[in-house]
């Protein structure tokens, strides 16, 4: 073949003794691969759709007047349903707050060690510099460490918030 050149493909139709047209059996096999691999994605989005709650799951963005809107329209199953994704939700929110506090529990005496070290060698030595330097990384780590935590903090008493709405109605319509 030379370079640049197409190669083009030619589909012989097989002809039955009935008088029925068809193509031969390598191209309906690869007709079939290329159908099950669009249908094959198809699905894939679909439960992933599906599994993230399909925009309808727990949102801490969404306003309380739209949540609450929602909620009157909503069956005492979806209700629930609702309810138990926003607490996955928090739980999960719950879990990295916990990591983070574990993580900054973590560098607090890191904090004491690099303090002790700098305030060990005030004559100007290495190790003062050199604790000087620990101190200021791990203030530097504990400050961000703290601004995530607050954070998820505000994001799970949001979510808390708009949970408690979905609650509030599914006690009213029992």
């Amino acid at each position: 073949m030379a370079n640049g050149a197409v190669r083009r493909i030619h589909v012989v139709w097989q002809t039955l003794p009935d008088g029925r047209v068809q193509l031969p059996e390598h191209e309906r096999c690869v007709i079939m691969k290329v159908c099950m691999s669009v249908a094959m994605v198809a699905l894939f989005g679909c439960f992933i759709v599906g599994c993230s709650g399909g925009g309808s799951g727990a949102s801490e963005t969404k306003p309380i007047e739209q949540v609450q809107a929602e909620a009157k329209t909503m069956d005492t199953a979806k209700l629930q349903a609702t309810v138990d994704s926003y607490k996955a939700q928090i739980a999960s929110k719950q879990g990295e707050l916990d990591k983070l506090s574990a993580k900054i529990k973590e560098l607090q005496p890191d904090l004491g060690a690099a303090a002790k070290n700098m305030l060990g060698g005030l004559t100007g030595s290495a190790d003062a510099k050199s604790g000087t330097a620990d101190l200021e990384k791990a203030k530097a780590e504990i400050t961000k460490l703290q601004e995530s935590s607050g954070k998820i903090t505000e994001s799970i008493k949001a979510l808390q918030e708009r949970m408690d709405v979905y609650v509030k109605q599914m006690s009213a319509t029992k």
